[in-house]
């Protein structure tokens, strides 16, 4: 007699009663016993089981997919940085921080929550419709609780090991779902960070003065009222170049480079970056010898080196001799003046030449922070020069009312740069000092007395001398534009009637030069705040979507 196990689904098997047999029991009942293979062999499904199981697992793979897809795309987003476009004022952080991990973390329960549904439901369909005891079933039930109980399930396997494979792979998926949700609000975090915009400063540039209206009038007042301001702008240049000295080479002096003044922005409180491309004028000096007749007096101290004439100034051009000689760059030197009789033992004959300038427009490559040039173009340092007689400009002495109707259209302080240079290269008779400030700078750039007390040097190069006097016009005319007068100082006068009269500095010099403004936009620096994706945790999440979608293979139908 065969007696029959019922499996747990009666439903997925079906009796075949034209094959069953019967049995006459003693008491002469009877008794009808299903056949040994009914009780053992899957039964084939029904129709509507097989849709609901295939659409399951159509559902199952398009999330796994998904999942995976997500993260590919976060991969994406990291590689180009598309999550920096999404920027925010700073005082939001704490709301834009609160709401993204809120997002991200919701998102990622939901979505993990849907997986670990819908392949439990695999799952279990898959375990009662295959050939298994009815604790293994139990087993793979009992893991899909949760990670502990997953855990338990393994641990229970040591005494009957039914189901270790089935029971490790739910532990594992449901570990990669917990991946997931360490992960998910990690995507994304807020973090500040300075953001750039380009807002325009004021720059300073060249100096210049403001000249009255009168002067644009040619009547007979206009050379005394031009005389009385040249006399006055005279003593504010004393007084401004008693600074030359540290500002000549300094690196400290914005709007200065070498024989270059540029337009430096005045930033003020802001805090810029990069590099800016700003106007720049370059003092370009060139030297040649005179070709015509020049009675000039040298006493038998006159010192040894490259000086500027004291005696004979002019407006447009500097009057320079030099005891040593000057070589251009074909190694030639210009005309001597024998001196009869020698001046000394040491000069016996003296080498004339002048000066003019010549204004180039440049422009000047500033970095913002420290105000530096980088890049100056055209360059207007010489590396070399040639011998050629003076070409003008030919101007008498103390001729700036003739300057000023020529330079009308132009900046006439800087056209009558010899006139303040003349601050610069005259004897310091106080002191008894037979050179100038600019002579004594001329001695240390050329190298004309070296400091480690060897033989001075027996000539210079023409385009040394011009690159020489480039910095130094130009530095003068940084000098007098930005530097003015020290404090004015109080003095009590004296009068024959024995009163005294209090004057002031301030009273006796004029309004000096006043800098061009212009405008240059810069760009600055301010804090804000934007999203920042996190490589490791999207590389982590995507290592566990593809093994979520390895591990939910197994369930499918």
């Amino acid at each position: 007699m065969y007696h029959s196990r019922l499996p747990s689904a009666a439903q997925d098997f079906h009796f075949d009663r034209g094959s069953a047999t019967t049995s006459r029991n003693c008491d002469g009942s009877t008794e009808t016993l299903l056949p040994l293979a009914a009780r053992s062999e899957e039964v084939p499904k029904k129709s509507g089981w097989m849709l609901f199981s295939n659409s399951l697992g159509f559902v199952s793979l398009l999330l796994h997919l998904g999942l995976i897809i997500v993260h590919l795309a976060l991969v994406g987003i990291w590689a180009k940085r598309l999550e920096y476009r999404i920027v925010f004022p700073l005082e939001h952080q704490t709301i834009i921080s609160f709401a993204v991990t809120a997002a991200t973390t919701s998102f990622g329960m939901g979505y993990s929550a849907l997986l670990v549904f819908v392949t439990q439901k695999l799952s279990m369909r898959r375990s009662l419709t295959r050939r298994q005891t009815l604790t293994e079933t139990h087993d793979i039930a009992s893991a899909w609780g949760g990670i502990g109980a997953a855990i338990l399930s393994i641990w229970q396997q040591r005494k009957v090991t039914s189901s270790i494979a089935a029971v490790l792979s739910v532990f594992f998926y449901l570990g990669c779902i917990l991946v997931l949700h360490v992960t998910t609000p990690a995507l994304f975090s807020v973090e500040t960070f300075n953001a750039t915009r380009f807002i325009q400063v004021g720059t300073q540039g060249l100096p210049a003065y403001d000249w009255p209206d009168e002067l644009s009038h040619r009547d007979s007042d206009v050379d005394s009222l031009l005389d009385h301001i040249l006399a006055t702008l005279s003593d504010y240049a004393m007084g401004s170049l008693e600074f030359f000295p540290c500002v000549v080479d300094s690196v400290v002096a914005p709007g200065l480079s070498g024989g270059t003044l540029y337009d430096a922005p005045d930033l003020g409180t802001l805090s810029g970056m990069g590099d800016v491309t700003v106007n720049a004028t370059g003092f370009n000096i060139s030297c040649g010898y005179l070709d015509n007749t020049l009675d000039f007096a040298i006493g038998p101290d006159t010192p040894r080196g490259v000086i500027v004439s004291p005696l004979s100034f002019f407006d447009e051009s500097l009057l320079v001799y030099s005891t040593i000689p000057i070589t251009d760059s074909n190694n030639k030197s210009g005309p001597s003046t024998q001196l009869v009789p020698p001046s000394s033992s040491s000069v016996s004959s003296v080498y004339w030449l002048r000066c003019s300038q010549t204004l180039i427009n440049q422009k000047a490559v500033v970095d913002v922070q420290s105000q530096n040039v980088v890049m100056l173009s055209p360059n207007i340092e010489k590396t070399h020069s040639l011998w050629a007689p003076f070409s003008g400009p030919y101007d008498k002495p103390v001729d700036t009312p003739r300057v000023f109707m020529n330079s009308s259209d132009g900046n006439l302080f800087l056209d009558i740069w010899a006139k303040w240079y003349s601050w610069l290269g005259s004897e310091d008779d106080a002191n008894d000092v037979p050179y100038g400030t600019a002579d004594l700078y001329l001695i240390q750039k050329l190298n004309l007395f070296p400091i480690d007390g060897g033989p001075p040097r027996e000539n210079v190069t023409l385009h040394e001398l011009e690159n020489a006097f480039s910095i130094i016009v130009a530095s003068m005319f940084w000098t007098l534009g930005h530097q003015p007068p020290a404090a004015p100082r109080s003095v009590n006068l004296s009068h024959a009637n024995g009163s005294l009269v209090h004057y002031s500095d301030s009273d006796l010099i004029s309004p000096g030069p006043f800098l061009l403004n212009g405008t240059v936009d810069v760009a600055t620096r301010f804090p804000q705040g934007r999203l920042s994706s996190s490589l490791i945790a999207i590389s982590i999440g995507l290592f566990a979507s593809f093994c979520l979608m390895l591990l939910s293979l197994h369930y499918y139908p």
